[in-house]
């Protein structure tokens, strides 16, 4: 790829892999991102740049270049945040998640409040992708369908058994799924099962979650 036809934003990262300490803005306004990798950005695949520039251009019209600059050369947490969504932004299929992603982080450097709650966000919305997307939405689905019947611990545990195990353990790893055993009367308790990984339905992290994701638009 010449350097006439790299994007600015490519530009920018180069440099900053050449450099790895300099926090720098680009001609796009996309912060510094650093890097002690080396790794050649001119061979990342051209939708994943545009991805990356999908993600920064939210951040940077909610917040504004010049305050998001001022905040990642001063703030490591929301550095962090800012590195970390964008690289989570080049790696996954989904356009809602970046589209979300980028709404916690921009949320995230303009509040005042700890961001302990937008950074577990982020960190989830890492972890997670189309599979995993479409299996919290039917158990959400299943839950709601069910719920206040008798058979609402047996529906949703039909339903786990037909997913894949390693699906199941990365939401319950992300904590957005409940686990262990629920009260459904005086004294009686649902039982656990080790091949569903002790999931009982989703968590209000899990659907706070998919509700920003289906804010989004979001297709999966």
């Amino acid at each position: 790829m010449s350097d006439e036809n790299m994007s600015r934003w490519t530009k920018t990262a180069l440099r900053l892999l050449a450099v790895p300490a300099e926090m720098v803005v680009s001609a796009h306004g996309l912060p510094g991102l650093v890097s002690a990798g080396g790794i050649m950005l001119e061979a990342v695949a051209p939708e994943r740049k545009r991805d990356a520039d999908e993600f920064a251009g939210v951040v940077i019209a909610f917040v504004g270049r010049d305050k998001l600059f001022e905040i990642v050369q001063s703030d490591d947490e929301r550095r962090e945040m800012l590195w970390t969504g964008a690289m989570a932004s080049m790696a996954t299929g989904v356009e809602g998640k970046r589209i979300v992603m980028a709404r916690v982080v921009a949320n995230a450097m303009t509040s005042d409040e700890p961001i302990d709650d937008a950074q577990l966000m982020l960190w989830a919305l890492a972890q997670l992708e189309a599979p995993h997307f479409r299996t919290l939405t039917l158990l959400r689905d299943v839950h709601d369908a069910n719920l206040g019947e008798k058979n609402l611990s047996d529906a949703i545990l039909a339903f786990l058994r037909t997913q894949h195990y390693s699906v199941l353990a990365t939401l319950a790893r992300t904590g957005v799924v409940r686990q262990g055993s629920e009260k459904y009367s005086t004294g009686l308790y649902t039982a656990t099962f080790a091949d569903t990984l002790g999931i009982s339905g989703i968590s209000d992290f899990g659907r706070e979650l998919l509700a920003d994701l289906e804010s989004a638009d979001t297709r999966y």
